[in-house]
């Protein structure tokens, strides 16, 4: 792993850009969710936050894969990121007296971050040799679920040492930090070193279903579905843990 970083500059950029908006993408999560329980009292709507959080990426999922398959990799990386950062800088406007704006901000976070993991995941191949792929992969992987824990925990702490603003501010600074770090790459995430995307028209809905065609040949994938989809149904609870805490420690 340590190894893969040292020799490789364009995916240890592309790794760190990733593990740093994927912790971006949490960051904000506690201190969002308590100021619409401050703002509101309304536990059902800090409950809707994790719609915000989850249903964008569950309507692009179809668009995103296609959209990495025929656009620059690195482009839609880059504009993501950047494109994020202003996004969370609504959060502010959520502070500031509208915390309806908390949806819209988590919402075009979201899903906008539904095209980062697809152009990421895809990139890897084109920037690592080949002997290095199996272990590029599992990093890239394996980012998700650590920043969801490591990213929200962060957050959790600096929202209490620093204050909401700050950490909304910090969630903000880390997308823009993320876009650097792409625009630094110069190797092409493309298959084709020319850089020649496809540009036939996309068929999202029909290449989700030979996605599922594809994983129902293939058991191991298809047990990824199962757990990608069992993960989506047990996580709601996430979202009832903040209101928990605040009734639990009285705020």
């Amino acid at each position: 792993m340590w190894s893969l970083l040292r020799r490789n500059p364009s995916f240890r950029r592309l790794f760190s850009a990733q593990v740093i908006s994927y912790a971006g993408d949490w960051f904000a999560t506690v201190a969002a969710i308590g100021l619409l329980i401050d703002a509101t009292g309304s536990d059902l709507l800090a409950s809707l936050f994790w719609v915000a959080q989850s249903l964008p990426t569950f309507v692009m999922g179809p668009f995103a894969g296609t959209v990495a398959d025929r656009f620059d990799r690195r482009r839609i990386l880059i504009v993501v990121s950047f494109a994020q950062s202003a996004t969370a800088l609504l959060f502010l406007l959520a502070g500031a007296g509208l915390p309806w704006m908390v949806f819209v901000a988590q919402g075009g976070i979201t899903l906008l971050g539904a095209f980062f993991g697809p152009a990421a995941q895809a990139g890897v191949a084109n920037i690592v040799d080949e002997e290095d792929l199996a272990t590029a992969t599992a990093m890239m992987a394996a980012t998700w679920g650590a920043m969801l824990a490591i990213g929200a925990a962060l957050g959790a702490g600096f929202t209490v040492l620093f204050g909401r603003n700050a950490a909304f501010l910090a969630d903000a600074a880390s997308f823009f930090t993320a876009g650097l770090l792409l625009l630094s790459i110069r190797r092409s995430m493309q298959a084709d070193s020319r850089g020649e995307q496809r540009t036939e028209r996309m068929h999202p809905i029909t290449d989700t279903i030979e996605a599922l065609r594809h994983a129902r040949r293939h058991p191991a994938i298809l047990a990824l579905f199962g757990s990608h989809i069992g993960f989506g149904f047990g996580a709601g609870v996430v979202g009832l843990l903040a209101v928990l805490a605040t009734e639990k420690f009285d705020g």
